[in-house]
């Protein structure tokens, strides 16, 4: 898997399928992105696919894109794929992490 850190305007191109993906915009965690595919490629978000559903080749070329955007989200290193071929599947959960839980021990600081 290539996980890419981009910034506001920047593009990532897969020019084998013509498709291009643009950060276009950023506000707090939230992360916009457009993506330019031909008309033929079905582009879908990974909550849209059913769990049980199995995955073709159609298929997993368009988790692939859902994974180019769960690689938008954050700022990653570059890592290989070990089988370079394969089409990534995205694993990442695009929630929110939990708030940290307070120890009983400390109170929240207060204002001076």
């Amino acid at each position: 898997m290539l996980v890419l850190t981009r910034k506001l305007g920047e593009e990532i191109v897969l020019p084998g399928c013509n498709i291009s993906v643009t950060i276009l915009g950023i506000r707090g965690r939230a992360v916009r992105v457009g993506i330019t595919a031909p008309a033929d490629i079905k582009v879908l978000r990974r909550e849209l696919l059913s769990p049980a559903q199995p995955m073709n080749q159609a298929d997993q070329r368009e988790a692939g894109i859902s994974a180019i955007n769960a690689a938008a989200k954050g700022s990653l290193t570059t890592q290989p794929s070990i089988m370079p071929h394969a089409v990534p599947i995205p694993a990442l959960s695009l929630a929110d992490p939990p708030p940290p839980q307070l120890d009983a021990r400390e109170s929240p600081r207060q204002p001076r």
